[in-house]
């Protein structure tokens, strides 16, 4: 990978794959908190259940689905850097 990259121009490529796989996780994690906000008030939703989809095992458990995020990283750095990258 870094070869390849570094061959086309870009300075730092690891820094770059690590920049975009953020920026996805960041966006899992963004979601569902925004999500679980949309619950607050609910009749179904108390806050200890407002409490618990917020804790740390539930945001882990968010970003858990690797598949969505494994092919939107491959998607940007082909943008990136190129096909074949």
């Amino acid at each position: 990978m870094g070869r390849k990259a570094q061959g086309r121009g870009v300075p730092n490529p690891c820094a770059v794959v690590k920049e975009v796989v953020r920026e996805w996780f960041e966006q899992s994690l963004i979601e569902s908190i925004l999500g679980v906000q949309q619950l607050v008030g609910s009749k179904e939703w108390n806050n200890q259940h407002l409490d618990d989809a917020l804790s740390e095992e539930a945001l882990t458990a968010a970003v858990m689905p690797r598949y969505h995020v494994n092919n939107s990283v491959r998607r940007a750095m082909g943008t990136k850097f190129g096909k074949g990258f």
